[in-house]
């Protein structure tokens, strides 16, 4: 994935604007450039106002005596204002062909940071337009990832809740259904590098290191091993970066199935992972 930036500016300047374009996808960045994005014959609103504006990251203004009494510029600049309203982070990369123009923008604008831009002056510029596109994009990365795994907590949460209302159903009847049980975790499946193994195989894997206690690196190591995927020790975001799922989407499992439970770590050691009662009678069940 790419960042992606729409370019609103005049007519009047097109030649410099067209640079900045051309550049700007030399740096691997994806340019929504009129010129490029609207055929003969296209609607022009609808290309920009529905296609273009809100399908960007970023939103490059060239403010020079040619755009600041511009129709479009000006639709533009209100178009990307909802939008950056709607998604309350601040999206807009506003520049000035030269300093003077700063004096005729509106009071609200004036009071904003807008670098001199053109031919002249033109390699500091466009490095502090980089910068801009990435640290607006990379927030936005961030702020989706955010939203997902608060989705995602949700759903496990709503799924632990299930898990643990049937488990207390077994137990209040003093009987867990080791067969049940065996098929649950068949059903979870788990997969990367290629290769898949069931929440079974990974239990059957780790369960002589949980029998005696054991910590979480040693865990992923095993995991690894099955997956064949080799774990960077002493990087504490490898296991997430390698694999395709999380350490806790497979020990949450078995925590909420009661076949894992856990040692709060301590000043003198890590959290300990082991076999609860049930975990070792379901370890022995053959």
């Amino acid at each position: 994935m790419k960042p992606r930036i729409f370019l609103s500016h005049s007519k009047e300047d097109k030649q410099f604007v067209e640079r900045i374009a051309n550049d700007l996808r030399s740096a691997s960045i994806d340019v929504w450039y009129d010129e490029w994005e609207i055929p003969p014959g296209e609607s022009i609103r609808k290309k920009i106002f529905e296609e273009g504006i809100p399908n960007c990251d970023v939103f490059f203004v060239y403010i020079t005596e040619n755009s600041i009494g511009s129709y479009w510029v000006s639709k533009e600049l209100d178009a990307m204002m909802v939008v950056e309203a709607e998604n309350k982070s601040s999206q807009m990369a506003l520049f000035v062909s030269k300093d003077e123009i700063r004096s005729e923008l509106a009071t609200d604008l004036r009071a904003l940071n807008i670098p001199e831009f053109n031919d002249d002056n033109y390699i500091i510029p466009f490095s502090k337009l980089i910068s801009r596109i990435w640290s607006v994009y990379l927030k936005k990365v961030v702020r989706e990832k955010a939203k997902d795994t608060k989705l995602r907590m949700l759903s496990l949460e709503n799924e632990k809740l299930q898990l643990e209302k049937q488990i207390t159903e077994l137990q209040n009847r003093n009987l867990i259904d080791f067969s049940k049980l065996e098929n649950r975790l068949k059903s979870k499946v788990f997969e990367s590098n290629g290769k898949k193994k069931n929440l079974l195989q990974i239990f059957n894997a780790i369960k002589r290191k949980l029998a005696d206690g054991t910590y979480e690196y040693q865990i992923e190591k095993i995991i690894g091993e099955l997956f064949e995927i080799e774990i960077e020790t002493g990087y504490k975001k490898s296991f997430e970066l390698q694999f395709s799922f999380h350490f806790y989407d497979i020990i949450g499992e078995l925590i909420i199935w009661r076949l894992i439970e856990i040692q709060k770590p301590t000043d003198e050691m890590n959290q300990i992972y082991y076999l609860s009662e049930t975990g070792v009678n379901f370890a022995r069940r053959e």
